[in-house]
């Protein structure tokens, strides 16, 4: 994500398999917190990750302390699942699924 008046590179985010199912991560500068910018591209990507592929599983994983991200995932849809230990920290896991109901129209090409 870039910030077009300032040129600045305000965030990012991707999709990976890290641990089996797909993953998707995100970070985003502090200054742009809580302007909703990190639940639009996090929409975003899931919308498209169900678009234009066939998993019905994408994951989110986030450290326990932070809390913003916790709300932020469950906000846009996530459901909070087991916890783990990874990098020697618990690490709380979130799962998208696809829905049924809101599976896209893949008949239309996209815009």
């Amino acid at each position: 994500m870039t910030d077009r008046a300032a040129g600045t590179v305000i965030g990012s985010g991707d999709l990976a398999r890290k641990r089996g199912p797909w993953e998707v991560s995100y970070q985003l500068r502090h200054a742009y917190w809580g302007q909703g910018l990190g639940s639009e591209a996090v929409s975003l990507i899931c919308v498209w990750f169900f678009a234009y592929t066939s998993e019905d599983l994408l994951v989110a994983v986030t450290q326990t302390a932070n809390v913003r991200s916790q709300r932020l995932l469950k906000r846009v849809g996530a459901v909070q699942v087991e916890p783990v230990e990874e990098y020697g920290l618990r690490q709380e896991c979130f799962e998208f699924h696809r829905s049924v109901a809101a599976a896209p129209d893949r008949s239309r090409p996209a815009r």
